[in-house]
């Protein structure tokens, strides 16, 4: 009978290593950086949605929307996309 001993097992240690120290900091940066962004994407939203609600018949076949795509989109809250 073959038992293992800790001894034995290969040192994993440096075949996967931790998240470093950068990709820490890359991560935080990024977090905040897409807290500071949102609202200006939610009120680009808003205003697109907006400007949606004043587009006629003409308008809407042009870009392949019904006045039911329309009233969808128009209804949703600025947070959806």
């Amino acid at each position: 009978m073959h038992t293992i001993s800790i001894k034995s097992l290969p040192d994993r240690s440096q075949a996967f290593p931790g998240p470093s120290r950068a990709d820490f900091k890359r991560r935080i940066t990024t977090w905040i950086s897409n807290i500071l962004v949102l609202p200006l994407v939610w009120q680009r939203r808003y205003l697109e949605r907006q400007a949606l609600a004043t587009f006629d018949e003409h308008r809407l076949k042009d870009i392949g929307l019904t006045r039911e795509d329309l009233a969808r989109e128009i209804a949703k809250p600025f947070w959806r996309a």
